[in-house]
């Protein structure tokens, strides 16, 4: 089983990986170096917290890790949801599927995954069930684009654990 994306569109693919890795590795660094940015992102996290949607009452109060004893933790969760998503989902599955339907594209089995991957994120509501298959769309194509596992794993891991940064709570 082999694919292969026209080299214009692999380029912009990676691209775009690149500028989605450095907008989260901003957003750690920003808030290590920034008590405005700090202040910046509480204050919107505050308001989702007291909002009503769904999707943003469950990554303000219930996903996004607090203190510092909890930002500790997100980073082998962070690392762990990384590389085992992406092994599960862009690798063994695929196959997997692949197998079981000869018959199918390799696009389509990709598209079967990533709609198996929103899924799986569904107690997000769905706004995340949404933003989740976007998400594993693009991780998708990254893996198509770059052929790697490691490199789409580790995008993944930043996406996931620039999320320890998003409140600066100080309690242990």
């Amino acid at each position: 089983m082999t694919f292969q994306l026209n080299p214009t569109v692999t380029i912009i693919i990676i691209v775009a990986a690149f500028l989605w890795s450095a907008y989260f590795l901003y957003m750690i660094v920003a808030f290590l170096v920034s008590s405005k940015h700090r202040e910046r992102r509480n204050k919107v996290l505050a308001q989702k917290a007291q909002g009503t949607d769904y999707y943003d009452l469950v990554i303000s109060r219930v996903m996004t890790p607090k203190s510092k004893k909890e930002k500790r933790w997100w980073l082998p969760l962070s690392l762990s949801a990384g590389i085992c998503e992406e092994i599960i989902f862009r690798g063994a599955f695929v196959f997997l599927v692949a197998s079981i339907f000869p018959n199918f594209s390799i696009f389509t089995v990709f598209a079967i995954m990533v709609v198996i991957f929103g899924l799986c994120h569904f107690y997000q509501g769905v706004k995340g069930l949404i933003i989740t298959t976007l998400a594993g769309a693009f991780f998708t194509l990254i893996y198509i684009a770059s052929g790697s596992l490691i490199l789409v794993a580790a995008i993944h891991f930043i996406t996931d654990y620039a999320n320890a940064f998003e409140y600066s709570d100080n309690k242990q």
